[in-house]
């Protein structure tokens, strides 16, 4: 057998090979919900009408990806979750944005006519 000079690196063993441990699964759902969640909240600000579609998905991906996690043991729940809040609030500032720019048009439009 091989033995080394003093001194030298010897690497460890290998790690033997344990059947039935599996890698964790991704929740994609879980992903996608969280990044259609801070899209929405960015383009809620800037063009709300994109901003409601992208909080429709996060809701929509929210709630998938939180029934996936539970299938997979809690892997991806946070991020399902803040994706499920992101979309709500999206959703909620949509709404608020459009009526606001509906007061305002309305607003304008009845003080033109004077």
């Amino acid at each position: 057998s091989f033995v080394p000079p003093p001194g030298s690196f010897v690497p460890p063993p290998a790690q033997p090979y344990v059947p039935g441990v599996a890698t964790t699964e991704q929740n994609t759902l879980a992903i996608v919900s969280l990044v259609c969640g801070i899209v929405t909240l960015v383009l809620a600000l800037c063009c709300w009408p994109l901003g409601l579609v992208s909080a429709i998905a996060a809701l929509i991906t929210g709630y998938l990806g939180l029934r996936k996690a539970d299938e997979l043991g809690g892997n991806g729940k946070g991020m399902a979750i803040a994706g499920l809040v992101m979309g709500g609030i999206g959703i909620l500032a949509a709404v608020l944005l459009g009526l606001l720019f509906g007061v305002s048009l309305l607003s304008s439009s009845t003080t033109g006519l004077n």
